[in-house]
């Protein structure tokens, strides 16, 4: 059988002399064509941002774009590795890639959703709310990069206290619940003098989720790591 590397999405790098050059008379990948090939092989483990489908609280269909849901290939890992067990013609079956990011396999039971034309928030489980409050999402100017961004997301983090830091500013909060690697998430926001309606219009956030201090208390101590969260 000839070199080969089987992928678990059913995918397949096969021995491909359009791939290899001789470098010094040294066997070498061809690098730019081996990532077309590679790209191609493993596009369905590249889906963060795409397009997914979910149900709101009140059971309707919806589709958003974005978001840190789906997984993304380390690309960097990846490479040499293909490149390797070419060289050693050691082939590989049921392969998983090396990957950078992977969101859980299937959306949590209960779960977020914010409307940020609403400016409200639900958490739910099928057609049940569970909690529901006004929120304050970010700024919607786009020339001050402090939109909250939408798409399906998943709570990575939770502290009971964080200092959050960006340009200009550092503030205490006392219920933290990350959904982005940039910062992005829910939080108690004291200083935000009322939610809902146009507040995020003049008073909009750096891009979190401002919410009611009362309420995020009630917020944190419902929710999970993996928690799935719909922004819309």
């Amino acid at each position: 059988m000839k070199w080969h590397i089987a992928y678990k999405n059913g995918a397949e790098i096969r021995h491909n002399f359009d791939t290899v050059k001789l470098v010094k008379g040294k066997v070498k990948v061809d690098e730019t064509q081996m990532r077309k090939i590679i790209y191609k092989a493993l596009a369905t483990y590249d889906t963060i941002g795409g397009v997914w489908e979910f149900k709101d609280h009140k059971g309707k269909k919806r589709k958003v774009k974005g978001g840190t849901w789906g997984s993304t290939v380390d690309y960097e890992r990846e490479m040499p590795f293909i490149e390797k067990a070419y060289k050693k013609k050691k082939s590989h079956d049921n392969r998983k890639p090396f990957l950078l990011r992977e969101s859980p396999k299937n959306y949590s039971k209960i779960q977020i959703e914010v409307s940020i034309p609403k400016q409200h928030m639900w958490m739910y489980k099928g057609k049940k709310i569970i909690l529901q409050s006004d929120v304050v999402t970010g700024l919607p100017n786009p020339k001050k990069k402090r939109q909250t961004p939408v798409g399906v997301f998943y709570i990575t983090e939770k502290k009971p206290g964080k200092y959050l830091k960006g340009r200009g500013y550092k503030t205490w909060v006392d219920y933290w619940m990350r959904l982005t690697p940039t910062g992005v998430g829910f939080h108690d926001a004291p200083w935000q003098p009322r939610f809902g309606g146009n507040r995020y219009v003049v008073g909009g956030s750096h891009g979190c989720i401002n919410l009611p201090p009362a309420f995020a208390k009630k917020l944190y101590d419902k929710t999970e790591s993996g928690m799935t969260t719909f922004i819309h």
